[in-house]
């Protein structure tokens, strides 16, 4: 590349600064949107028209989640195979197009077909999420791991702020919907085929690096992630992250609870999605403004216990002492699911800059993508397992009895992954601000970036760059 196009790409680069990051923060907020706001509208249709069990309910959303777990295998095919010298942007635009058709064919006809073809149009609409969650996390690593010590985690806590936005006014409209329009299945599924034209379209500013490597065969690149494996702060980081999310959950359990125990309506559901999801966005503004600076093994340990200690207090509703205390259970339900939401977001947070941070240099999309496959497959075991204990204790939609008990194991077994928190990198924040050099990369996995990434992030002129690039003026 001449020296004429590198400053040509950094010129143009800085002119498009603002549309290059709100290009991604509207990603992130369609992607937020689109997984949360057809969740509610296919539950209700599950419960109240097919009159499913917890246990199918599960399996089904259990298959529609198995493209999350796929992750490394979107990351390597958008890696391997590049598109005009680029290697995400134009499977961003694809899979928003697909989503549009999608969503706009199931506008017309979800109320009048088979639950079956409803299940296979939804599992494609999630391969396309997880794509361009896949496409866009990649480009937002590229950038993040060139932020400075003092604004780690800037970038990426602003890209969850607006996905945690979407994921909000997804679910608070559908339990809207659900509850006062007619036709609400079609209003929504037209919204969000609207939206993914919108992302679409929005995609052409997201500016990405041009890749003038040649296409990389895809058994090389497994071979390649395999390697990666080996590394200890990768290995040991997978297998913390499975361990913490694979403790038991209720589940869905707790949905029909609420729905045929206490009478709450759709429109309830719905508002209590949307304080989760506000609590996230909370959570994640937070973390961005105070939190970031926090090590990463006390930021964990402190959410674990204290999210089990609020996990306990859901006992109380079940055994409906909060009648005794005079709480209403809308009021006890929502201020538990507001507290549970912020302190388990901060549990996700952390781990999303350790694992960006850890990534090696030109494989930083199947990498992560990997450690974020790994966090999902927990999330599948926690509810796999929650669901068997529903079963062993005989929790039906009619008995509620044990439920007390279930949600007493899953808060007690909550706290064991603080027993396996040093098998997290010891990432020395307290060294970076002190002004110490900080490699987080080993050297055999640095790579050199090409000059026109500088202008995607802003620097801070008195600090230090969190990752040491080769062939770097710096001196140390």
């Amino acid at each position: 590349m001449t020296s004429d196009t590198v400053q040509s790409n950094i010129t143009e680069s800085a002119l498009t600064k603002s549309s290059f990051r709100y290009s991604l923060y509207i990603c992130y907020f369609i992607v937020g949107l689109s997984h949360s706001m057809p969740l509610l509208p296919a539950k209700k249709l599950l419960m109240d028209t097919y009159k499913v069990s917890p246990s199918s309910m599960a399996a089904i959303f259990g298959l529609l989640s198995s493209p999350w777990l796929a992750k490394p295998l979107f990351a390597l095919s958008i890696d391997a195979v590049a598109i005009n010298q680029e290697r995400r942007r134009p499977y961003i635009i694809l899979a928003f197009l697909v989503n549009f058709f999608i969503f706009s064919a199931l506008a017309r006809i979800a109320e009048n077909t088979s639950i079956m073809i409803i299940i296979s149009f939804m599992f494609i609409t999630s391969a396309t999420i997880v794509l361009i969650d896949v496409a866009v996390n990649s480009i937002v690593i590229v950038n993040a791991k060139l932020e400075t010590v003092a604004s780690s985690g800037k970038l990426q806590s602003s890209c969850w702020i607006f996905k945690a936005l979407g994921a909000m006014i997804g679910s608070g409209s559908s339990g809207y919907a659900l509850a006062y329009l007619e036709h609400p299945l079609e209003i929504l599924l037209t919204a969000i085929a609207a939206f993914s034209l919108s992302g679409a379209l929005t995609s052409y500013f997201i500016k990405e690096i041009d890749s003038d490597s040649p296409e990389v065969d895809i058994i090389n690149r497994v071979r390649l992630l395999i390697t990666y494996l080996r590394r200890q702060d990768i290995l040991s980081t997978i297998l913390f992250v499975i361990l913490m999310n694979c403790p038991p959950t209720v589940g869905d359990a707790f949905l029909y609870w609420m729905r045929y125990q206490l009478g709450f309506g759709m429109d309830v559901v719905g508002n209590l999605h949307f304080c989760r999801h506000f609590a996230h966005l909370v959570s994640a503004y937070f973390f961005r403004i105070c939190l970031r600076q926090i090590p990463v093994r006390r930021l964990i340990a402190l959410s674990l216990v204290v999210s089990s200690v609020l996990g306990l207090s859901t006992i109380i509703v079940v055994l409906r002492w909060n009648k005794g205390l005079g709480i209403p259970d809308s009021l006890f339900i929502f201020a538990d699911t507001v507290a549970l939401a912020i302190f388990r977001e901060l549990i996700l947070m952390p781990i999303i800059v350790l694992s960006s941070r850890i990534v090696p240099d030109g494989s930083e999309g199947p990498v992560y993508a990997m450690i974020m496959s790994f966090w999902n497959l927990g999330r599948v075991i926690s509810e796999e397992t929650g669901a068997g204990l529903i079963f062993v204790f005989g929790v039906t939609s009619d008995n509620y009895d044990r439920l007390w008990l279930v949600v007493l194991i899953c808060n007690m077994i909550l706290l064991a992954p603080i027993l396996f928190l040093n098998m997290l990198p010891d990432v020395p924040v307290e060294a970076s601000q002190k002004g110490e050099s900080t490699e987080l990369v080993p050297d055999t996995f640095k790579s050199t970036i090409s000059m026109n990434t500088d202008s995607f992030v802003s620097h801070d002129a008195d600090a230090r760059p969190l990752i040491h690039r080769v062939n770097s003026s710096t001196t140390e």
